[in-house]
């Protein structure tokens, strides 16, 4: 949860595609079976930057995110 949230302040979310791996890298975490290097390998390799629509008005612009995140921030 709290990558998801960092990640998404700065641009970026893991696909959906890699929900898996993050729940076992999670689980990982968890067992102290990774170290920090580890981690932020997984993060640079599989998270993505967050893509703008383009707006047709001058107002903000609307940012697309994965909808695990916009759902798990909604909790």
């Amino acid at each position: 949860m709290a990558a998801d949230v960092f990640l998404e302040l700065n641009g970026y979310f893991i696909p959906s595609s890699k929900e898996t791996l993050f729940e076992k890298l999670v689980l990982e975490v968890a067992q102290g079976k990774v170290e920090k290097p580890e981690i932020a390998a997984f993060f640079r390799k599989h998270s993505k930057k967050i893509t703008r629509k383009k707006s047709r008005t001058k107002g903000p612009v609307e940012l697309t995110s994965s909808p695990q995140v916009a759902q798990r921030l909604a909790e």
